[in-house]
């Protein structure tokens, strides 16, 4: 049978694209350096500050509608957190 695909891989080839997390991400080997790591991360700074006011913000709807139908400040937060991730 003939192999489909032939390739030779160099050192800077990768499987996926660059992303902002890899250089957050690369040294950590414990748990400890990880969380550090996030900590130092200007870009996870600034999702988690857009992540609490998105909560306040759906905190606030449900103070002023009480039978609103949403999701939860969690929820609201969860979609936040993601989006950041996702657009960052």
């Amino acid at each position: 049978m003939t192999p489909i695909l032939n390739i030779t891989l160099k050192d800077t080839d990768m499987a996926l694209q660059p992303h902002w997390l890899d250089e957050v991400l690369q040294d950590c080997d414990n748990a400890d350096k990880l969380i550090d790591s996030f900590a130092q991360s200007s870009k996870l700074r600034e999702i988690a500050t857009s992540t609490v006011k998105a909560g306040a913000d759906q905190r606030k709807l449900y103070e002023e509608n009480p039978n609103l139908c949403g999701p939860t400040v969690a929820q609201a937060m969860r979609q936040e957190f993601l989006r950041g991730l996702e657009e960052n």
